[in-house]
């Protein structure tokens, strides 16, 4: 008899949290994109960020967050397409 692998969808929904808790931003990031499901779980676990800088530059609006202080900060920057849009592009 062959056994099933266990897909994370097989998961309970507050199992799915748990794990989506203890994730990084960036693999919050990824894990939101994957799926359906996974973007609605993503949305519903909260993130605490402890610090968030904005600031502008040369036209552009750069975004720092900190999840841990002196540990991991996330930069999101935000500036205008070349079509008039907004591009936003980050460094991770």
């Amino acid at each position: 008899m062959t056994k099933k692998s266990i897909e994370l969808s097989d998961l309970p929904p507050e199992m799915l949290q748990l794990l989506v808790e203890k994730c990084d931003f960036v693999t919050r990031r990824r894990l939101r994109a994957s799926s359906s499901l996974m973007y609605e779980v993503v949305d519903s676990t909260k993130l605490y960020i402890q610090s968030v800088q904005m600031g502008l530059w040369d036209k552009n609006v750069i975004l720092k967050l900190a999840i841990k202080l002196f540990e991991d900060d996330y930069t999101l920057n935000f500036g205008e397409s070349e079509t008039g849009g907004t591009r936003i592009w980050s460094d991770f």
